[in-house]
């Protein structure tokens, strides 16, 4: 359905369909020829306002069966300065990005915010050596 007057998102029209859907997402990449492939599955439920949310589980999730860790502690914690896109940024807090594999975007030695949208993400360069991307 189109509505000319519909809600805007950055500039753009959107249109509203209210579906339910179930998306099953499944990776499963051979490293080389010595490894077993890998697999990550991400299950969650999709509609309009969990669309960035969720491309943020799966974008993680993949670099996981690339190679990538967790950049967050036992309790969920960014682990600092691995976690952190610009660990040598003065001062240090709020940082403006989240890396994709910590689960939220530090603003405080205390305190995180989750990211809203998928601009807030970053590979960070821990991540990105885990990869092969750097060196």
């Amino acid at each position: 359905m189109r509505s000319d007057n519909g809600p805007k998102k950055r500039g753009r029209r959107f249109f509203l369909v209210q579906v339910s859907i179930l998306l099953f997402v499944l990776f499963v990449v051979v490293l080389n020829a010595e490894q077993e492939g890998r697999i990550g599955i991400v299950d969650v439920e999709l509609d309009a306002s969990m669309v960035d949310l969720t491309l943020f589980v799966v974008a993680h999730e993949l670099m996981h069966t690339l190679g990538a860790s967790d950049k967050y502690d036992a309790n969920g914690r960014t682990i600092v300065p691995d976690g952190l896109v610009e660990p040598d940024r003065t001062p240090l807090y709020p940082q403006r990005s989240a890396v994709v594999m910590a689960r939220n975007r530090p603003v405080s030695a205390s305190a995180e915010a989750t990211p809203e949208t998928l601009d807030e993400l970053a590979v960070g360069s821990s991540t990105a050596k885990e990869l092969g991307w750097l060196r």
